[in-house]
């Protein structure tokens, strides 16, 4: 197996399309080295893009963040500017993997592997990240909702494509979100299931609310139905419990020895998003009354 170095994304491709279909990217390879070593990936040639120039950069640029292809999830938890403009990102990228794993792992990886219970990738979701990609054809931005084809797999073309940057709108200032996650362990443990929230509040009612859930389908699955429905209500008890069993309308979570049984896994599901719910309804209380909301542990 040959490896390449580049440090520019026309040379990246110059190797891919070298590499005649034989060729991946490695960024963090978190991903990429356990499944070569398990025969899942094969490669030829091993490009690093690593050292691309600005490759590491997060900057904002006209109202959003622009995160590069081998910022690591460390490095995007630690930034001022995630942690001002995009809270949300930060509390679901913390709760992948360990430190190690984070100190490698880069914000496309998480997305292109196209695990459903993807933390990162819930958190993007909610967030309508939007992806720039180059390649070998041409270069094209994608929006999470095109990410991921019928059968969860990226649409992204790994032997002829490159996702440069991620754009992630800004969180405003009214707006809320939240993460919910179970699993065996508080650290290096996929998530059993996930849920990422993101509500814009028009005084004690809802303008509009994003709630993405995983692993429930193929791919990161957006509760449409309950999200349609809470616009314009109050995020009441009752109100939040008609919301969580309408988000079970768009969830098929596969039960298996691991994760529980398919109506354990949805019982679990409403759970997660009735406390998540809850929590937005408690921060937009809390706001109008000027008081600082309590949030949970989860």
């Amino acid at each position: 197996m040959n490896y390449r170095r580049t440090t520019t994304i026309p040379e990246a491709l110059k190797y891919l399309e070298e590499s005649r279909g034989t060729g991946l990217l490695i960024a963090g390879g978190t991903d990429v080295f356990p499944g070569l070593k398990s025969g899942k990936l094969t490669a030829d040639v091993l490009i690093d893009i690593t050292s691309i120039l600005g490759a590491k950069k997060i900057e904002k640029e006209n109202g959003r963040l622009v995160i590069g292809c081998a910022a690591t999830l460390s490095e995007i938890i630690k930034s001022p500017l995630v942690r001002i403009h995009a809270p949300l990102l930060v509390n679901a990228a913390g709760k992948i993997g360990s430190v190690q794993i984070r100190n490698i792992a880069t914000l496309p990886g998480n997305v292109v592997t196209a695990n459903p219970e993807a933390d990162a990738a819930i958190a993007l979701s909610v967030m309508e990240a939007l992806f720039c990609l180059e390649g070998i054809n041409g270069n094209r931005t994608v929006s999470f909702e095109e990410m991921y084809n019928i059968s969860g797999g990226s649409v992204v073309k790994g032997t002829s494509e490159i996702v440069t940057k991620v754009f992630i709108p800004f969180q405003n200032d009214d707006e809320v979100s939240t993460f919910q996650r179970i699993a065996l362990r508080k650290a290096m443990s996929p998530a059993i299931l996930n849920v990422g929230f993101m509500v814009k509040p028009q005084g004690e009612k809802v303008e509009w609310a994003r709630i993405s859930m995983g692993p429930v389908a193929p791919a990161v699955r957006r509760a449409s139905k309950a999200e349609t429905w809470l616009i314009g209500k109050t995020l009441s008890s009752d109100n939040i419990r008609h919301a969580a069993e309408l988000a079970l309308d768009d969830a098929n979570p596969v039960g298996n020895p691991f994760r529980g049984s398919h109506e354990y896994l949805l019982q679990v599901l409403s759970v997660l998003i009735e406390r998540g719910l809850s929590e937005i309804a408690q921060a937009i209380s809390a706001r109008l009354n000027n008081k600082e909301p309590e949030v949970s542990e989860s």
